[in-house]
């Protein structure tokens, strides 16, 4: 039995050391507000106005999940002919809940936001609240390199396990803006080709055990 508890373990072990990128079916939110520009998700593919202020976006996928991510802030972005990357916020708290194919694991989101000290009243997040099944966090939000770059904000040290949607606040940080340009998630998704060779692995081990 404790040969058998080890060999559980182990496998497990694999099957968690394997994080991967896990992309979203789709995701639903209220879109961004206009300001000097329009910050909507103008890519966006599921129901909803993706080019009104606030509409409500549902079964689709947008500018948060394209692979676009912001290099610069967004005074020379969204100053460029054609949509620009972020999408934008101000009187409006967004509450974003990403949906996923099949049942996952995530143990890590980062959140690719602008931060302009304050230029146009654009800032980091101040916080970002994260909740699903069991659930429930606020990440605070500081500026830990020292500039005033878009960057990363790697939210970790969680796990959620065995979900299948996952909602993110973006609290701003005093009355500022906050443009998001991407969100992504990493973690793990259960196959079923690996559980199918776990359980004959099992079946096998207590053939042997039987034999002897």
């Amino acid at each position: 039995m404790k040969q058998l508890l080890l060999f559980f373990m182990g496998f497990l072990f694999i099957l968690q050391a394997n994080a991967i990128s896990i992309q979203p079916a789709y995701y639903n939110m209220l879109n961004g507000e206009t300001g000097s520009y329009e910050y909507w998700d103008e890519s966006y593919t599921g129901s909803g106005n993706p080019l009104a202020t606030g509409s409500s976006l549902t079964g689709g996928l947008g500018d948060l999940t394209n692979g676009i991510i912001a290099t610069n802030n967004w005074g020379v972005d969204e100053a460029t002919a054609g949509p620009g990357p972020y999408v934008g916020w101000n009187s409006i708290t967004p509450v974003i809940t990403f949906y996923f194919n099949n049942i996952v694991s995530i143990d890590k989101i980062r959140v690719h936001a602008d931060h302009s000290n304050g230029n146009g009243g654009v800032s980091l997040p101040g916080s970002i609240r994260v909740q699903s099944t069991g659930f429930d966090q606020t990440f605070t939000v500081s500026n830990t390199t020292g500039d005033y770059a878009p960057r990363w904000i790697d939210l970790n040290g969680f796990l959620l396990s065995n979900i299948q949607n996952v909602s993110i606040t973006i609290n701003d940080g005093a009355g500022s803006w906050v443009f998001i340009s991407e969100v992504a998630f990493e973690g793990s998704v259960p196959e079923p080709a690996s559980w199918v060779i776990f359980s004959i692995s099992i079946g096998l081990f207590l053939l042997s055990k039987r034999k002897r």
